[in-house]
């Protein structure tokens, strides 16, 4: 008797939970990708993991960003955000090291095999999309007991399919805090908000969400410094290009080189033009 109640109560359960999921989890079949990407579910993720990449590309990427040498530059960043919309809250600073921008790589070979295992961990996780990283860089921000202004990563419309990743080099008491809003620009975000959700800082975990929505990064606690990974990116159906990134990279940089080569030259042509002019005046 007990079991003719139980079993269909089971039964009712993992059928439940199999509909829960089917509508929470992101579809896998290629023909559904548009649909995929413009679904709810990609907009308002958040995926918080633990143990984000094996110890010893972990160990391998902490190095690389901690050692003392000349591997890597820091850029002393003034500020974080672009408005400041409460006196209350500080516009706090901190140092970057920038090793992908706008699609661009900007590091030399020994880095890039340093920051690759968290585009592959990143592709296992969105299969069978692709990750097209957009921006990574390293942010190093110093014990402080300001609090930094509420921000967005990407200004674009909530519909964009970009996304941002935290990820935490090292354990301090402080949270990262994601709030419920999404905004187009910095202009528009909100001068109330409603909190989402904490993430603690924890070594080698991350935090994952659309980069449209508000979210207030944190300084260090209890280090002298608090370490992290930003990593915006796109989804798309074809793998991203390293070697094609490169290719695009030295070509702007042959390109800028020309064009100011032909500035410079402009520029001697227009003084001598001048010399020639002031001459033939003094001539007359």
């Amino acid at each position: 008797m007990l079991l003719l109640v139980v079993v269909p109560i089971l039964l009712i359960f993992i059928l439940f939970q199999r509909k829960l999921l089917k509508q929470e989890c992101p579809p896998c079949n290629k023909t559904t990708m548009q649909e995929t990407l413009n679904s709810v579910y990609y907009r308002n993720l958040v995926l918080t993991i633990d143990d984000f990449l094996s110890t010893e590309d972990f160990e391998n990427l902490n190095n690389f960003i901690n050692a003392d040498t000349e591997k890597i530059s820091w850029v002393f960043g003034k500020n974080t955000n672009a408005k400041e919309r409460d006196l209350n809250l500080q516009n706090s600073s901190q140092f970057v090291h920038i090793f992908v921008m706008d699609g661009e790589v900007n590091g030399n070979a020994e880095e890039k095999r340093t920051f690759l295992p968290l585009t592959l961990k990143l592709n296992k996780i969105f299969s069978p999309l692709y990750v097209h990283p957009i921006r990574i860089k390293v942010n190093a921000r110093l014990k402080s007991n300001t609090e930094p202004l509420p921000h967005i990563d990407q200004p674009s419309s909530i519909d964009s399919k970009v996304y941002s990743m935290v990820f935490y080099l090292n354990d301090d008491e402080s949270h990262t805090h994601l709030y419920k809003e999404f905004a187009d620009n910095e202009e528009t975000i909100p001068d109330h908000l409603e909190l989402h959700r904490r993430v603690k800082t924890r070594a080698n975990s991350c935090v994952i969400f659309h980069a449209a929505r508000v979210h207030k990064a944190a300084n260090s606690k209890v280090n002298q410094v608090r370490r992290v990974v930003n990593y915006m990116f796109a989804l798309k159906t074809t793998p991203f290009d390293w070697e094609e990134s490169e290719r695009l990279k030295k070509e702007e940089k042959i390109r800028r080189k020309k064009k100011k080569m032909l500035d410079l030259l402009s520029k001697e042509h227009s003084i001598l033009e001048a010399i020639a002019l002031k001459k033939a005046e003094s001539k007359r």
